[in-house]
């Protein structure tokens, strides 16, 4: 039997085609069928579509310009493509399924346009270069869709701000009580840690704004293709300048994969405090029913089950960004096939803050101030302690000495059982002589917040002024150009006091 048709009976089709694959002309056995199973990405890199679509438009576009295609035959080309767009890919795991996207996008163009014209598509480039630019597109439009759910996010932050007006709650360190602060005060503090997170999500597409199409398939190409006009074509500020190292980086997942890790570190923080804040023993925000879920046993509980599931996804996207880590790390140069690894950690990572994030803003939506449990003056046990360290100071007192002064004050107000600041002033007196009436009547919940009047504090003055000040930057990024950085932070409008 000749080779010919050895290779036919094995594999089914001419030799050199091999169930649609981008390779095989020099093969004589078909692929062992648990390898082949092993090797196959499409189950997942099937949702690259459009950004292959793109990327092999933008190539015709070259091939024509570089004299290689016909105008007529790129119109036809680019015509199939956008036809090929539009369709579904067939599910993963069916018999004769391709080995990947990129395999059956070209196996579609040659249904549409024949094989002859559907195989000059691949004249000068190689499946390294188009894989590393696809994820390049998908990643730019993945984050610009994660920045509008943040955005979002902090905008349901500075709502809720709002309605919590001046109610006041413990402020915690290890978690024991220390001073108090305004609700609204701690809900702009994990705004804050995700104006921070924007900002990575900005840097990381930022850093993928390179175009590795051209590079060929480790030492680049004899086409004369214009790669800056490629680059452009696809919206890349620039090619990328080294063909080895443009078809090995990955360094921009990993940077998608860090913001989004870190993303979720702060998600599963924020869940943490809302979960305390609206459990019964603190209750300083109600969660309406919308956002709640039940118990199979128990007719009276409403359980923030969105709020923990947050949390807990936030280990595995800390994994996925361990794994890759870990895959790059011996790696030598140029494209290998462990790069594979690269899209199911970032497609994961992706989905999870982005579900993680729209289940945040619904949830933000549903939660309610509680007036009735915010403190009061009485709640206050032993919280004013710093104050009456700090009016001594103002009296004269060493803080050293103050500090000594407040901490046997409110150890004493603990072993009676009265808010610091109930103590007879006599009592007082004899901690130290520069405690009198007048010193008393300036020790209050209300004072205790007020005099935190400096940029950064919870005076109900400067919260409302970084709320307002939140609320515009946030409608500023919003309103910025898609993948725009975030806009500059303003300067605090009153200096400290």
């Amino acid at each position: 039997m000749s080779r010919r048709r050895a290779v036919r009976r094995a594999t089914g089709r001419q030799p050199g085609i091999r169930n649609h694959r981008l390779w095989g002309g020099g093969f004589g056995a078909a692929l062992e069928p648990d390898i082949d199973t092993f090797l196959s990405s499409f189950a997942f890199d099937r949702r690259l579509l459009a950004a292959d679509v793109a990327a092999n438009r933008a190539w015709v576009g070259a091939l024509v310009e570089s004299g290689v295609l016909s105008p007529a035959g790129g119109k036809r080309i680019d015509r199939a493509l956008a036809a090929i767009a539009g369709e579904t890919p067939p599910p993963p795991g069916g018999p004769g399924a391709p080995e990947d996207i990129h395999t059956w996008v070209e196996a579609r163009l040659a249904d549409r346009v024949g094989p002859a014209l559907a195989g000059t598509l691949r004249t000068g480039r190689s499946r390294n270069d188009l894989v590393a630019t696809d994820l390049r597109i998908w990643c730019r439009a993945a984050i610009d869709g994660l920045r509008g759910r943040l955005l979002a996010v902090i905008g349901g932050f500075v709502d809720l701000a709002g309605r919590c007006g001046d109610l006041a709650v413990p402020g915690y360190t290890h978690f024991r009580r220390g001073q108090p602060v305004l609700l609204a005060h701690l809900l702009l503090a994990h705004a804050e840690r995700l104006r921070r997170d924007l900002g990575r999500l900005d840097a990381a597409r930022g850093a993928l704004d390179v175009c590795p199409l051209g590079s060929g398939a480790v030492a680049g190409t004899t086409l004369r293709v214009d790669r800056h006009r490629l680059a452009r074509r696809l919206g890349f500020r620039l090619p990328a300048v080294n063909s080895l190292d443009a078809v090995a980086d990955r360094d921009f997942v990993a940077d998608a994969l860090y913001a989004g890790a870190l993303l979720m570190v702060h998600l599963s923080q924020i869940a943490e405090d809302l979960i305390v804040a609206t459990a019964e023993e603190f209750g300083w925000l109600g969660l309406g029913d919308a956002a709640a879920t039940g118990s199979s046993l128990m007719p009276q509980k409403k359980n923030p089950d969105a709020l923990e599931l947050m949390r807990g996804k936030a280990g595995r996207v800390l994994g996925r960004l361990a794994g890759f880590l870990a895959t790059l790390k011996g790696l030598p140069a140029a494209y290998n096939r462990d790069l594979q690894e690269d899209k199911e950690a970032l497609f994961d990572v992706v989905d999870t803050a982005g579900a993680s994030l729209a289940a945040l803003a619904a949830t933000l939506r549903h939660l309610q101030p509680v007036a009735s449990r915010g403190l009061s003056d009485d709640d206050t046990g032993g919280m004013l302690a710093t104050d009456l360290a700090d009016l001594l100071v103002e009296r004269g007192l060493p803080f050293a000495r103050a500090h000594a002064v407040a901490g046997r004050a409110a150890d004493l107000a603990r072993r009676r059982g009265v808010p610091l600041h109930r103590l007879p002033p006599a009592t007082l007196r004899r901690l130290s002589r520069r405690i009198d009436t007048r010193l008393m009547r300036s020790l209050g919940l209300r004072q205790a917040i007020d005099r935190r009047a400096t940029v950064g504090g919870t005076a109900p003055a400067r919260v409302d002024a970084a709320r307002r000040d939140l609320a515009a930057w946030t409608k500023a990024a919003r309103t910025g150009a898609p993948g725009g950085a975030a806009p500059a932070r303003r300067r605090p409008e009153a200096p400290d006091s």
